[in-house]
């Protein structure tokens, strides 16, 4: 098989998640051209990338003129003729690759493919979804509605549209989105999840330091309309108040307070907060199978599980439920769980994780 995409995967510092982020690319279905761009120093990352060695179609130790200059230089030095990046805390869902690849495929006039996100914490749980992704169009204008770990596009249209800014450092995605946009290229959004962001400590796109802060008004200023730069930037500034504000409970009915609609991805929004349904779909790359996963939930006694997609017994508890599975869940596997929530009472989904060991 032919390859068709060129994955860039920039290191700044070795991660915790880095091992199912190498993972996660290994198994995909489609050929990958994989660079590892690792500028860190640290003896981890080498170490870890000689077990996927592979892997890597291009692998370069050493320092680098930022995170965008590193995506530029492992697709140049690649062939793939669809581009995409993945940050070393990401990973992607299983089969992600094949599941973009089939819409180029079947759509020789689509440039851009975007799916959904699952969101997880330092520790791989799973808290939530990226609520802010949706199909892409007129409104990347007023606000970066693709998750950058969860798009891929075709090296023509990259081109055309004059390829990756290396000045930037924060929101190089949104800039190549929006010049994609204006240079006709042709988005399809999927409804599925492809990838996995980590949110936490250390992810450079959350506050409002000012050199993120100056890059977000340069691009508000020069692409979005003039009668929605007021509420754009508002709600940037918004963002990043309520994501560094303390406690997380304040921030929480502060922004629930504030929001006029709440957006649910498969029922999931912002902070975890659930609709009157919600789908759950997780997933792993250990090596060991697993036979438990666990669903912690705010105000949990107003929730019930409806579905699990394969056979398992279902254990209710004060915090949660634990779902044990009648046959092993192996690598690669993705589960769904459905739950159903009473509308008398506001529940969050906490954390969705694997238990270790085998459940009794």
């Amino acid at each position: 098989m032919a390859t068709k995409f060129s994955i860039s995967v920039p290191v700044g510092a070795y991660h915790d998640l880095m091992p199912t982020c190498f993972a996660s690319l290994a198994c995909q279905s489609e050929r990958l051209h994989v660079s590892l761009l690792d500028a860190s120093n640290d003896p981890r990352v080498a170490a870890l990338a000689d077990r996927y060695d592979g892997l890597f179609a291009y692998r370069r130790h050493g320092p680098d003129a930022g995170q965008s200059a590193a995506i530029i230089e492992g697709w140049n030095e690649t062939s793939g003729e669809i581009l995409g990046w993945l940050n070393a805390d990401d990973f992607l869902f299983p089969d992600a690759v094949q599941s973009a690849y089939a819409v180029f495929d079947a759509n020789p006039s689509v440039d851009v493919v975007a799916g959904h996100s699952a969101i997880c914490d330092e520790k791989g749980r799973m808290t939530g979804y990226h609520w802010a992704a949706a199909p892409p169009g007129e409104n990347l204008r007023s606000g970066c509605v693709i998750s950058q770990p969860s798009c891929f596009f075709r090296r023509a249209a990259y081109e055309k549209a004059g390829g990756l800014d290396a000045a930037l450092h924060y929101t190089m995605d949104w800039d190549l989105w929006l010049r994609l946009l204006g240079s006709g290229a042709e988005f399809q959004f999927i409804n599925e999840i492809l990838s996995v962001v980590y949110w936490g400590d250390g992810t450079k796109t959350l506050g409002m330091k000012p050199a993120r802060r100056a890059e977000l008004l340069r691009l508000i200023n020069a692409y979005t309309p003039a009668k929605l730069k007021f509420r754009t930037k508002r709600g940037f500034y918004l963002r990043a108040l309520l994501d560094e504000m303390k406690p997380a409970s304040v921030s929480r009915f502060i922004e629930s307070k504030l929001r006029r609609k709440t957006p649910f991805v498969f029922g999931v929004g912002p902070r975890g907060k659930l609709a009157a349904t919600a789908e759950i779909i997780w997933t792993h790359f250990e090596d060991e199978p697993k036979n438990e996963l666990v669903i912690l939930l705010e105000h949990a006694n107003a929730v019930e599980v409806q579905s699990v997609d394969r056979p398992a017994r279902i254990v209710n508890e004060g915090d949660g439920f634990r779902i044990l599975f009648d046959e092993p869940v192996t690598a690669r596997s993705v589960v769904s769980v459905r739950l159903n929530a009473h509308a008398a009472r506001s529940s969050r989904l906490i954390s969705c994780h694997w238990a270790q060991g085998v459940a009794l």
